[in-house]
């Protein structure tokens, strides 16, 4: 895991703005969607959510104990189970460049990991997943900040 960890590190240093360089090892945990929900739960203020609605997250990064952890339903033997490690990473990196003290708004932070994410598989000669509309609504109403 750590070999794949660095190898997307060095890819979001060569196609991104922000500093890789010295960052302290990330822990990267794998966990099912009743440990997802209660870690969104944990850092929200919305509506408790429930392990069955969390549909397609596979993976998310808490800023609190800057850990990342994935979903046990993600394939990393995949493109694209390897880019949804990469948008967390990307997330990791933001945190450790001081982008999320510096955002007015954490959301806007999500369009830079999705279009990493869709440089990552089309590095990998796959498709971009991730269209301008799809990244418009994860962004919400931080639009206004991109």
């Amino acid at each position: 895991m750590q070999e794949l960890i660095l190898a997307l590190l060095l890819f979001i240093g060569q196609n991104s703005p922000m500093d890789v360089d010295e960052l302290e090892p990330v822990e990267v945990q794998v966990v099912n969607q009743e440990v997802m929900a209660e870690l969104i739960n944990r850092n929200s203020f919305k509506k408790p959510v429930r392990a069955d609605q969390l549909g397609h997250l596979l993976g998310l990064f808490d800023h609190n104990d800057q850990s990342i952890y994935l979903s046990d339903k993600l394939d990393l033997e995949t493109s694209y189970g390897r880019s949804v490690l990469l948008h967390e990473l990307v997330h990791y990196v933001q945190f450790k460049n001081y982008l999320y003290a510096a955002s007015i708004c954490h959301q806007a932070l999500e369009k830079p990991a999705y279009d990493l994410q869709n440089d990552y598989l089309v590095s990998q000669g796959e498709p971009p997943r991730f269209n301008k509309m799809f990244i418009r609504a994860a962004v919400g109403w931080c639009a206004e900040y991109l």
